[in-house]
C-alpha cells in the first residue's frame, strides 16, 4: 500500500486511479485534488509528507463514482455516500455533491474556498467538468446540510431532491423509528423523517446517488410498503382506496371465520 503524500491516506497501487511520476518515482493519490496539489509543488508536498509520515494514515475510501452496496452512511449525519463513503480510521467521511450553476473555473474555486471554511471540513475540492464537489469531513462537527447551505449562500444550487412517500404497515412509534433508520441508512440520503399520523416519509436525497427505487427497497427491507401512485393520480384518493381495500379484506376474513365456527 502506498501513502498519498498530500492527505496521508493509504492507497492501493493496483487500483489507484490517480498517480504521478516525479524524479523517477511513482506517487499515488486518493483523488484528483490531491494529485493536482502535488504536481503544483512536488518538493513542498514531499517535505510536508516526510514531517508527518510517522502519523497513523487514514484509509483511502473507494472511488465515489462507483459506490459499493449495501448502503454505507446514515443520511441524517451526512448521508450519501456514497452521499458518501465512510473514510479513514479517524472517522472521516467523504461525499460527492452535485452542483448546478457554475459557468467557469472561477466558480469552482469560489465554492471550493467556501466549503473549505466550513467547520469540520478536512478537505474540499470542486471539479468544474463533472460539476461535483468532493468533501472529506468530520461527521461529529459538520453535516451535509451545512455544505448545501454554503453552496446556496454562494449563489449556486445542489442536486438535492425531496420526495414524500406514503408508507403502509406502520402500527406504532417503533415502526416509525424502524422506517426512518432504514431510509437514513440508504446511500445518498441526506435526511429522512416519518410522520406516524399521516403515514408519510419525507426524504431528501442526492440526485444520482439515490433514486426512488432505492428508497422503496429500503422501506420494504424494513418490513413495510411504499404505496404506488400513478402519474396524475391524487395521493389522498389512492390512500383512501387502499384503506377501504384493507378494511374489506379484514371484514371478509372475520365473516369466513365466524361462518366456520358456526359449522
Amino acid at each position: 500500500m502506498a501513502i498519498d503524500p498530500i492527505c496521508g491516506m493509504t492507497v492501493d497501487e493496483k487500483t489507484a486511479k490517480y498517480k504521478s511520476e516525479y524524479k523517477g518515482e511513482q506517487y499515488y493519490f486518493c483523488d484528483q485534488g490531491c494529485k493536482d496539489k502535488f504536481e503544483k509543488d512536488p518538493e513542498a508536498a514531499l517535505s510536508k509528507s516526510a514531517s508527518t509520515e510517522e502519523k497513523q494514515p487514514e484509509v483511502c475510501p473507494l472511488p465515489l463514482s462507483n459506490p459499493p452496496s449495501p448502503p454505507l452512511l446514515k443520511g441524517g449525519e451526512g448521508g450519501l455516500s456514497k452521499e458518501g463513503i465512510k473514510g479513514g480510521v479517524a472517522g472521516t467521511k467523504k461525499i460527492d455533491l452535485p452542483i448546478k450553476g457554475m459557468s467557469c473555473a472561477s466558480c469552482a474555486a469560489k465554492i471550493e474556498k467556501g466549503l473549505s471554511t466550513v467547520t469540520g471540513v478536512d478537505r474540499a475540492t470542486v471539479n468544474f467538468a463533472t460539476e461535483k464537489a468532493t468533501i472529506a469531513f468530520d461527521p461529529s462537527k459538520a453535516k451535509t446540510e451545512d455544505f448545501v447551505k454554503t453552496i446556496k449562500d454562494l449563489g449556486y444550487d445542489t442536486g438535492i431532491e425531496k420526495v414524500i412517500l406514503p408508507i403502509q404497515g406502520m402500527t406504532c412509534a417503533s415502526c416509525v423509528e424502524k422506517v426512518e433508520r432504514a431510509l437514513n441508512s440508504t446511500s445518498g440520503v441526506i435526511r429522512a423523517s416519518v410522520n406516524f399520523a399521516t403515514e408519510k416519509a419525507t426524504v431528501e436525497y442526492i440526485r444520482g446517488e439515490a433514486a426512488i427505487k432505492d428508497l422503496k427497497k429500503a422501506v420494504e427491507a424494513a418490513g413495510y410498503k411504499v404505496l404506488e401512485v400513478e402519474a396524475g393520480e391524487d395521493l389522498l384518493e389512492k390512500e383512501e382506496r387502499e384503506r377501504k381495500r384493507l378494511y374489506l379484506t379484514l371484514r371478509n376474513k372475520v365473516i369466513v371465520s365466524l361462518f366456520n365456527i358456526k359449522k
